[in-house]
């Protein structure tokens, strides 16, 4: 019997890498099937262990490497890989990072932000996955008791902080849900800061405000996507994404507009109509989103998805890949270090903050000149102070909620306000 599987062999680097280039590689096991199960169907799919015999070579750790050993050292370690150099146009690399960058390798790429302005098809929009989402169920809309919400921090991308101010200056309040939050919602982060039981009960705030509205508005963040989009279908409630040049997963056989709505930051106008849609419309909608994130972006069923997709489009793939370069630069450190420069450039243009933060500290790694290193600290620092600070004004946004605060309550405490409203209108 013929095996139609298709045969994917996971990249090792202890066995794939140059012994000698390892020393670039600062973790342990990078190895892993965990990832491969995700995207690529067992159905469909087989491990092997032959470079020849597999129809495609997959990479799930590149992600975790460039920060922690620059471009250079990356592009290093597969100059000297007889894989990489051999069987190019079967490697897939999985890059979960929000930075849009293009990386200058060849290969395919499944990217969970996918800039139409700088990926072309190379790459594979890809949805987020989270373990919860794994077992969310529809929730049925009679327990709405809102029609939208957001709850999220503004600092991870200047969209976020024009939305929420028009929602105040609209006086949309009465019908988005809003709770803003001053820190990037960052389980390392929140956990160090503040504390374990925050993060649990941030959450926990974002989950029920989500399952309590017809729509939940997902303004992008560092990325052109955002994990909101999906957790919000998987309890069968309608996302609303508020971003640009952004290219969604499987969108040639997804009709997002059965279920979702999209609106771009000059159209915020359109809000005031969404918001105002009738409920027996919402609530189909709401279906409808549950119904396609099951049936195509959820764990389960999106790795069929793809592996079906990789193998009715082998061919073609396997042509576009090795028209390609291996790598789109010459091997230098100037080369490189110019090409990420013109990425911080673009990114800085952008006012994308934490891109040009991720941007700078690879340029850092690159450069021993005083002067370089200077420009560099300045720029990290101002990167890094622009995801703490907002155009609003965090004491005008409570003034504007449709809650009378109870003056026991610590008025001084933004986040004791922000919980006490949460109560009265989710918990009530």
């Amino acid at each position: 019997m013929i095996n139609n599987k298709l045969q994917i062999l996971i990249l090792q680097p202890e066995i794939h890498f140059d012994n000698t280039q390892l020393k670039y590689v600062a973790l342990q096991d990078l190895s892993s099937i965990k990832e491969c199960n995700e995207y690529f169907s067992k159905e469909l799919c087989e491990i092997t262990q032959s470079s020849e015999l597999a129809d495609f070579i997959f990479v799930h750790f590149i992600g975790e490497i460039i920060p922690k050993v620059g471009l250079i050292g990356v592009l290093d370690l597969f100059s000297h890989c007889d894989v990489y150099i051999k069987y190019h146009w079967k490697f897939i690399f999985l890059y979960r990072s929000d930075c849009s960058w293009k990386i200058p390798i060849g290969g395919t790429w499944l990217r969970t932000s996918y800039d139409k302005r700088i990926l072309s098809n190379e790459s594979i929009p890809i949805p987020y996955f989270t373990e919860q989402m794994t077992s969310n169920k529809y929730i049925e809309t009679n327990i709405c008791k809102l029609r939208a919400n957001f709850v999220g921090a503004l600092t991870t991308h200047p969209i976020r902080d024009k939305l929420v101010q028009f929602l105040v200056d609209e006086k949309l309040l009465d019908r988005v849900f809003l709770i803003i939050r001053k820190e990037f919602h960052s389980k390392e982060l929140i956990t160090k800061v503040l504390g374990q039981s925050v993060l649990q009960k941030r959450k926990m705030q974002s989950s029920l405000a989500a399952k309590n509205s017809y729509i939940t508005l997902c303004p992008r963040g560092t990325g052109l996507n955002t994990v909101r989009f999906y957790e919000t279908m998987s309890y069968g409630r309608i996302p609303l994404l508020v971003s640009e040049n952004c290219i969604l997963p499987l969108s040639n056989i997804v009709n997002y507009e059965e279920f979702s709505f999209n609106v771009l930051q000059d159209q915020f106008n359109g809000i005031h109509n969404i918001v105002n849609t009738k409920e027996a419309e919402l609530t189909e909608m709401c279906k409808r989103s549950y119904e396609i994130y099951k049936e195509f972006l959820s764990i389960e069923k999106f790795g069929f998805r793809l592996a079906n997709y990789l193998k009715g489009n082998i061919e073609e793939i396997y042509y576009k890949r090795k028209k390609d370069n291996l790598f789109k630069i010459k091997l230098n450190n100037e080369d490189v270090y110019n090409y990420i420069f013109n990425s911080l450039i673009y990114y800085t243009n952008l006012n994308e903050s934490v891109n040009v933060l991720e941007m700078a500290q690879l340029l850092k790694k690159m450069t021993k000149n005083e002067s370089e290193h200077n420009s560099l600290d300045f720029i990290i620092k101002s990167s890094f102070n622009a995801q703490i600070n907002t155009n609003n004004d965090y004491e005008e946004y409570i003034k504007n909620l449709p809650f009378a605060f109870d003056n026991r309550v610590d008025k001084n405490n933004f986040d004791s306000l922000i919980d006490s409203y949460f109560k009265s209108i989710i918990e009530h």
